[in-house]
């Protein structure tokens, strides 16, 4: 039947002077006479095969290129670009000819996969290759590379609709923005699997390798961006849902590696959505990627007030960033949740494994390990930086995390909101100024039960945890903190600030401190209750010249009142000596 298969017309046509009657005369076939009647409309081949990877300026019987193939296809609906079996190689666009461009099309273009036909520019031209309308286009098994454009957006796709790739590599190519695909659609959605993204710029902008806002949603899948790099922001892909999408943001079972930015992640996703929408990363490995102008070098999560954010199953490991959120950034007022997820060896100068900013209003973590991250500032696993945040860490470990400052695993300060930790785990981690384990102030609640908090220190107060509140609610109750070391006060726990405390049940044993209260340290101004003997306070030691109350010490000059039950604070030593309490108690 020749180069293209074909539903044929109803009649048969007489010839037109462009290379569109190869379809209608494939076989050579003497045409009746002009002057019989034509149809109204050509029925456009459901199916067009290219059969030459060439890209010709003119036409050349019984051979179809890609570019040709498009043009065909242009105005008659739904149709499906295949490549002849025996096609393998390059096809590089002619120089002069400019991208491939698809307009007014429902088309679907399916390679034969695994690399074995590439599209790229003329070698010295700088063209996109595909630039696409408001079409709906599907591209599936080709390899794209080298794009460029200096002057626009998309340096291998450039698309204003709904827009799936699959199964799909593309590589080298450079844009302002969206340095292998920029898609900017108000009527589909944007969908990739088991693609590879890699090598590819954002010379001026966002997305290294990908820049996508469509307001039908976003999904990626099983797909690799790898090495891509952007000047502004987001160095992998940045993802958008406007404010006047209805759909989800997914980012599933993918890989991203070796991105760098200068300011943004490797993954930047911005829900603005009015309406109920998710974004959800789940199964998904961040790691190695760098930011060097101030951004987070893993994943920015922005979300608006009605979104949500699920982020399960994933790991973010060993990025660095020269901003906050080594691993991750949480911004704005959605409900986050991460579960079941892992964040090591991140580093940044705030927040090593997660940053929290002032405008994010809940975050959940549960059944996650935050491990060996560094903060050069505070917060070595988690800083929180916001004064109206609602906290949850529920089973979840912190454990050697490294911060400069303050709250070698948690840094929360200024907290009004409700911070709640439960069956978690604070091992290992070390703080050089204060708060080996965490650092928690603020009027907020805040609650602490059924936890570990082991084998921390501080280079200052509170070698297990230091808590500055001036709220009425701060709990504990059935924790074990245990062998924890301060240079300072309180080497189990240092109370501060002008709140009051119940310390309910737990026990505080084998904590050190090189000043005072190996055990617990209760500053002047605070207030509360250890209801001993349900509160374990034993071989705990404090080592300071002045030493007092190696168990449990109650600053002198104390306007707080504090009832304890001193008699069941037992086997503590301090300075060679048995020193279980100091300072006054009420029973």
């Amino acid at each position: 039947m020749g180069a293209l298969s074909f539903y044929p017309a109803a009649k048969i046509l007489p010839p037109l002077n462009n290379h569109s009657s190869r379809a209608r005369n494939p076989m050579n076939i003497n045409l009746i006479p002009a002057q019989v009647e034509p149809l109204e409309s050509r029925i456009a081949p459901a199916t067009l095969v290219v059969n030459v990877l060439t890209d010709p300026t003119t036409f050349t019987p019984h051979q179809l290129s890609l570019r040709e193939a498009i043009q065909d296809a242009i105005g008659h609906g739904s149709t499906t670009i295949v490549f002849s079996p025996t096609l393998h190689g390059s096809l590089t666009l002619a120089n002069g000819a400019g991208p491939l461009s698809i307009t007014n099309e429902n088309l679907t273009i399916i390679g034969p996969g695994g690399g074995k036909i590439v599209i790229e520019p003329w070698a010295f031209a700088r063209t996109q290759i595909f630039t696409i309308d408001t079409s709906k286009v599907s591209i599936s098994g080709l390899t794209l590379a080298d794009g460029n454009t200096t002057s626009a957006t998309g340096g291998a796709i450039y698309s204003q609709g709904p827009l799936t790739i699959s199964n799909c590599l593309i590589a080298d190519s450079s844009a302002q923005s969206g340095g292998a695909i920029f898609d900017s659609t108000t009527s589909g959605a944007f969908v990739m699997t088991n693609s590879l993204v890699v090598g590819n710029s954002a010379t001026s902008g966002f997305g290294g390798g990908l820049d996508v806002s469509a307001t039908g949603g976003i999904s990626i899948t099983g797909s690799k961006i790898i090495g891509n790099t952007a000047s502004d922001g987001e160095g992998g892909a940045y993802l958008i849902a406007p404010s006047n999408g209805t759909g989800n943001i997914v980012v599933a079972n993918s890989i991203f590696y070796g991105n760098t930015e200068s300011g943004g992640g490797a993954l930047g996703t911005n829900d603005g959505t009015t309406l109920p929408a998710k974004t959800v990363i789940v199964n998904t490995i961040v790691t190695g990627n760098v930011s060097t102008g101030g951004g987070t070098s893993g994943i920015f999560l922005s979300t608006a007030n009605e979104d949500s954010v699920v982020v399960s199953g994933s790991s973010l490991l060993n990025n660095s960033s020269s901003g906050r959120g080594g691993g991750m950034y949480l911004s704005g007022a959605g409900a986050v949740t991460i579960v079941g997820s892992h964040f090591s060896g991140n580093t940044s100068p705030g927040g090593g494994g997660i940053y929290i900013d002032n405008a994010a209003t809940s975050v959940t973590i549960q059944g996650s390990t935050i491990l060996n991250n560094v903060s050069t500032g505070s917060g070595g696993g988690i800083l929180v930086d916001t004064s109206g945040v609602n906290l949850t860490l529920a089973g979840t470990t912190l454990a050697g995390n490294h911060a400069a400052s303050n709250g070698g695993g948690l840094f929360l300060s200024t907290n009004t909101g409700i911070t709640k930790i439960t069956g978690s785990t604070f091992s290992g981690n070390q703080a050089l100024e204060n708060a080996g384990g965490a650092y928690i102030a603020g009027s907020g609640n805040v609650s602490v039960s059924g936890t570990k908090i082991v084998s921390n220190f501080s280079g200052g107060v509170g070698g297990g945890l230091q808590l500055n509140s001036s709220g009425i609610h701060t709990v504990l109750s059935g924790n074990i903190i245990a062998n924890n070391n301060a240079q300072g006060n309180g080497g189990g726990l240092y109370i501060g600030g002008t709140g009051t405390f119940l310390i309910s049940s737990g026990s505080f044993t084998g904590n050190f401190s090189s000043a005072d209260a190996g055990g617990i340290f209760i500053g002047t101004t605070a207030s509360g209750t250890i209801q001993t003997p349900a509160v374990h306070i034993t071989g705990n030691q404090a080592v300071g010249y002045f030493e007092t109350g190696a168990g449990v010490d109650h600053a002198s000059g104390s306007t707080g009142t504090v009832t304890m039950h001193t008699k069941y604070v037992t086997g503590n030593l301090g300075s060679g000596k048995v020193d279980n309490y100091s300072g006054s108690f009420t029973p």
